[in-house]
């Protein structure tokens, strides 16, 4: 018998324009934890925060104790997936090799007895969102993340979060 399965998205934790942001998280904490109970299988599809940008030695901490849960959680065996949205698409290597999340971007697949599911965000993959399509390129460009981790993350972060309310 397989594991169940557990999808949400679209949280974004840390958005200036909602006031709920610690109730939101506490929610999601204790989702996953409900979620861990069963053994279930969790995937994070997306905008999970508002804005999530790993500098080489900074990361947001904006709620960091669903970070703690997260790790709490991997390291009880709890297998947890995250997948990029377009506000969070600039994952580093915290979230895998520190918390134990399985971080993708884009899409990957999860496997349900015999059927495989295609899990994605969904930003961008309208052919005809060519507009978004274009942007997000230039978003995920190498080139452009080496850049802005040239910003101080005290003047990055609230500016990114700014932008963000246009999207």
């Amino acid at each position: 018998m397989s594991k169940p399965i557990y999808f949400f998205s679209d949280a974004h934790l840390g958005a200036p324009l909602l006031n709920d942001d610690k109730e939101r998280e506490q929610k999601i904490i204790d989702f996953l934890h409900a979620a861990a109970s069963e053994q279930a299988i969790i995937y994070m599809v997306g905008d999970l925060f508002e804005f999530w940008f790993e500098y080489r030695r900074v990361i947001p901490k904006n709620n960091f104790a669903l970070l703690a849960h997260l790790y709490q959680l991997t390291s009880s065996g709890t297998e947890i997936h995250y997948l990029t949205g377009n506000h969070d698409m600039w994952p580093g290597p915290f979230l895998q090799q520190e918390l134990g999340v399985h971080t993708h971007t884009n899409e990957t697949r999860a496997h349900l007895g015999e059927f495989d599911i295609l899990v994605t965000h969904g930003d961008g993959t309208a052919a005809s969102d060519k507009g978004y399509r274009m942007l997000k390129k230039v978003f995920q460009s190498r080139i452009n993340i080496a850049l802005y981790r040239l910003l101080h993350p005290d003047f990055g972060i609230p500016f990114a979060k700014r932008m963000s309310q246009v999207s």
